[in-house]
């Protein structure tokens, strides 16, 4: 099962893949097993690569229906400028850390094309009157900023 701990399904409780980092609780042996969560990541993915590393170390990773919380949200936003940029850039690291060079390689050209195609289209909204010279140099500074691998912390740039 794959997903932010249940898969939309919060009825029982059973192993899953990854939980989410917000609501993680472990004992103190896997801590120590496992180690802290990886600081390559500044945000997203990083719950996912620690899980991953907890089913490797021999650990289970369980969904608990038992208990709730509510996550207010958005503490990580004064240090993000782009969250897709962000988005990208920790797929990536765990693609390079936990797949092949190969697998990295294609998702790097893939999100480049995407984002090439995307600042393309928003050059021609743009030439057309349908997007504003903000909106188009946000657009190029994503892409840029993907392409150039720029610092991940604050979305680089």
């Amino acid at each position: 099962m794959y997903g932010c701990g249940h898969g939309g399904d919060v009825t029982g409780e059973r192993d899953v893949d990854w939980l989410c980092g917000s609501f993680f609780l472990m004992r103190r042996e896997c801590l120590d097993a496992v180690g802290m969560l990886d600081e390559r990541f500044f945000v997203y993915d990083e719950d996912i690569d620690w899980c991953r590393r907890a089913w490797a170390a021999g650990w289970r990773v369980r969904f608990w229906p038992g208990v709730a919380i509510i996550h207010h949200g958005a503490a990580s936003r004064s240090l993000i400028r782009d969250k897709t940029f962000m988005h990208l850039r920790s797929h990536l690291s765990y693609i390079a850390k936990h797949h092949s060079s190969i697998a990295a390689c294609a998702y790097y050209a893939a999100m480049s094309a995407r984002l090439a195609a995307g600042t393309l289209w928003q050059a021609l909204r743009f030439t057309i009157g349908g997007a504003s010279a903000a909106d188009l140099a946000s657009r190029f500074r994503r892409y840029l900023r993907f392409v150039l691998l720029a610092e991940a912390r604050r979305g680089g740039l």
